[in-house]
């Protein structure tokens, strides 16, 4: 049995609609750029403080449809002052083309943490690539196989684009059981996280979790400096889960506010001491480039294809007192180019539809932070200008309320959505996670979809009710 359970106990994606994406050219519902898993055969190896974050990989700043960032953390044997790390990128699972390789120094004033951009590859397409720790002249450990993969090129008709989207992973609040479950979908291009990947500021949220019969324990206290948050993103990738998905598929991250403290909404608290440890923290572990001014934000656009585009926003950093958004990222919204815009936000984005009018209302917004998967119509009070999805927590419970006219509001139920995205139209399914165990069980459990120009279509599957609610007596 692999870790977490055997396949058959969850429900595999359902595929999309012929109305919404058999228009866009995609094919039988795979995704552009996901070819195949993982070569799970070749396993990690040697000392397993070596690797002990696993690896991730992401998308450059620049010259994504042409390059690959790759991202591990490898630790020296004890007595060494850094260590080098000889890495591997092929152009199948198998390891048997390499295209490209190489080896770096992790030193200690990195953290030994170390970021790589590889170049000059072919748009559109995924490549494969591990790693091994070198001490003096001899392996002493390596990584299991990754996945990363290059931008469609702007040049060409932008292809349907698969996205897993999450955000609000209390460790204490429940395993991450749909981490594994989306590590292990084959047709994913990249994965989003909005946010809340570690809860850096709780200490007593493991005491309500034991109180409702969880047995899972954060043992790491509040941070305060950069050597607290270091020990929580730790801790955090300590979960096998969460190393798998960031191994499967290529990542897209930004922050919200529990990877600072509680509440954090930019401002003057940009320049607090605590919170540019909490920045370079949330920097160096994850497979992101920054800039050498930790205060500048981390908002991007990323193109995919000629008619689609992702703007990332960095809302809490530059939220501003009693405005979330802030008139930077409000301009970034506002600034339309005539493609398809998915914008990615770690708040919900209610505050900012203003900047929407006017503008295409195809427009589509995954938002995370609330705790409730939902789906809603944005209005500018005559008709609608977008539509925004909420994608719920992946584990975190105490949800937001007021979302009781939405066409579609679940709270507190734990897991994450995959959305295809067309020209043409999205599917949206969200899924559901039995948190309770390391082998919960997770299910697609609701199904909302539109034509680009329509309304939101609820529905989903109807062989099974509310998973977590069957097993542990919850509402849906």
């Amino acid at each position: 049995m692999a870790e977490g359970g055997s396949d058959a106990s969850d429900r595999s994606l359902i595929r999309p609609s012929r109305r919404a994406f058999l228009k866009s050219g995609a094919v039988a519902g795979l995704s552009y750029l996901a070819t195949g898993g993982l070569a799970f055969g070749r396993r990690p190896f040697g000392p397993p403080d070596a690797f002990a974050q696993g690896i991730a990989a992401g998308v450059p700043a620049a010259g994504g449809d042409t390059s690959v960032l790759l991202w591990t953390r490898a630790t020296p044997p004890p007595g060494f002052p850094s260590t080098t790390v000889r890495w591997f990128l092929t152009a199948d699972q198998f390891g048997e083309h390499v295209v490209a390789r190489g080896e770096v120094e992790a030193v200690r004033d990195r953290n030994y943490v170390v970021k790589l951009t590889v170049a000059d590859l072919e748009p559109g397409r995924s490549y494969w690539y591990r790693m091994e720790q070198v001490v003096q002249g001899k392996v002493r450990a390596g990584t299991e196989v990754g996945r990363a993969a290059t931008l469609p090129s702007e040049a060409e008709t932008s292809p349907a684009l698969r996205l897993a989207v999450m955000s609000c992973q209390n460790y204490a609040h429940g395993y991450f059981g749909v981490h594994r479950y989306l590590a292990r979908q084959r047709d994913i291009d990249l994965v989003v996280h909005l946010g809340d990947s570690i809860y850096a500021d709780i200490a007593d949220g493991m005491i309500a979790n034991v109180i409702e019969g969880y047995a899972r324990i954060d043992p790491t206290p509040p941070a305060a400096t950069l050597d607290d948050y270091r020990m929580n993103y730790e801790q955090y990738l300590s979960d096998p889960s969460w190393r798998a998905l960031r191994a499967a598929h290529p990542h897209v991250v930004i922050s919200d506010d529990h990877e600072f403290f509680d509440g954090f909404a930019g401002g003057e608290q940009r320049q607090d001491p605590r919170v540019l440890a909490a920045r370079r923290a949330f920097a160096e572990y994850m497979p992101i480039e920054v800039p050498d001014d930790l205060t500048q934000g981390l908002e991007r656009i990323i193109p995919w294809g000629s008619d689609l585009r992702l703007v990332l926003q960095d809302a809490r950093w530059y939220a501003t007192p009693g405005d979330r958004w802030g008139d930077r990222q409000r301009a970034r919204l506002g600034s339309w180019d005539g493609r398809r815009t998915i914008v990615l936000s770690p708040v919900r984005v209610d505050g900012a539809r203003d900047v929407l009018v006017g503008r295409d209302k195809r427009t589509v917004i995954f938002s995370g932070d609330t705790h409730v998967q939902g789906a809603q119509e944005v209005h500018d009070g005559r008709r609608r200008i977008a539509v925004q999805y909420m994608t719920g927590a992946a584990t975190s419970r105490s949800a937001s309320s007021g979302y009781e006219n939405w066409p579609f509001a679940s709270y507190n139920t734990p897991g994450a959505l995959v959305a295809d995205v067309s020209v043409e139209g999205e599917q949206v399914q969200f899924l559901e996670a039995d948190v309770s165990r390391p082998d919960g069980r997770v299910a697609v459990h609701r199904v909302v979809e539109r034509d680009a120009y329509g309304p939101l279509e609820v529905g989903g599957p109807t062989d099974h009710g509310s998973l977590v609610a069957q097993e542990r007596g919850l509402g849906g």
